[in-house]
C-alpha cells in the first residue's frame, strides 16, 4: 500500500520512482497520439472544480502493488486560460498531502502541457488531454510524459476516469476500460481507488 501510494504521489508530480517503474524497457509503448480523441468544443469554465479519481490505468501502473485510497484533483481556471491543478491524497498515517501544478493550453482546445516543468529536471515534456467529458458527471483524461534518466528517454502514459461524485454508472466504467484497452493496456494496468469519507478529499 505505502509503495503504491508513493508511486502515485510521485507520478502526480511527474517524478520517476525507478524502483516501481523499472527501466522502462518492459513498458507498453506509447500509442499514436492521433488515436487519442480530444473533447470537441471544450468548455474550460465548466471543466474546472473538483473531480474524484474513480479509476486509472497506465503503462507504469501495476495492479499487484495493491489498493490505494481514492484521491481528488481540483482544476482552478486562471485568467490566462491555464489551470492550477491540485491533487489531494491521503497518506498512510491519514494525513493529507497536496501537490499543485500549472497546465497551460496548447494549440488545440482540451490539451495542455505542464507549465512549471522546469521544477522537474528529469521530465522532458508532460501532456494532458481531456478526451471526453459531460462536465457534470464524468471525464476521461489522457496523460503522457517523457522522462530522461541516465541519458535514456522513456515515454509513460496513463488515463484516468474522473467523477464529480465517488461512483459512476457501470456503463461509464466500461467505456473507460474500452478506452484503456484501445491504448494497449490490460486489466493488470488498471486500478480502482477505494472510496473513503476522509476529510482530506471531502473538504
Amino acid at each position: 500500500m505505502s509503495q503504491c501510494l508513493l508511486w502515485l504521489g510521485l507520478t502526480l508530480l511527474g517524478v520517476l520512482q525507478t524502483q516501481v517503474h523499472g527501466s522502462g524497457s518492459d513498458l507498453i509503448p506509447l500509442p499514436p497520439l492521433d488515436l487519442v480523441p480530444v473533447q470537441a468544443e471544450f468548455r474550460e469554465d465548466l471543466f474546472q472544480g473538483k473531480w474524484y479519481i474513480i479509476a486509472l490505468a497506465g503503462n507504469a501502473v501495476q495492479k499487484k502493488l495493491g489498493s490505494i485510497n481514492m484521491f481528488t484533483t481540483t482544476y482552478h481556471l486562471t485568467e490566462g486560460h491555464s489551470y492550477n491543478v491540485t491533487n489531494t491524497l491521503i497518506r498512510d498515517n491519514q494525513t493529507c498531502s497536496y501537490w499543485t501544478r500549472a497546465f497551460v493550453p496548447v494549440s488545440q482546445p482540451a490539451e495542455f502541457t505542464m507549465g512549471n516543468i522546469e521544477n522537474f529536471p528529469h521530465i522532458k515534456n508532460y501532456l494532458m488531454r481531456v478526451t471526453a467529458t459531460d462536465y457534470n458527471h464524468f471525464a476521461i483524461m489522457f496523460f503522457k510524459k517523457t522522462a530522461k534518466m541516465q541519458n535514456k528517454e522513456t515515454d509513460y502514459f496513463k488515463t484516468s476516469l474522473y467523477g464529480r461524485t465517488k461512483d459512476l454508472p457501470v456503463k461509464l466504467k466500461e467505456r473507460f476500460i474500452q478506452f484503456a484497452n484501445m491504448l494497449g493496456l490490460t486489466n493488470d494496468h488498471v486500478l480502482y481507488p477505494v472510496p473513503t469519507d476522509h476529510f482530506c478529499i471531502d473538504n
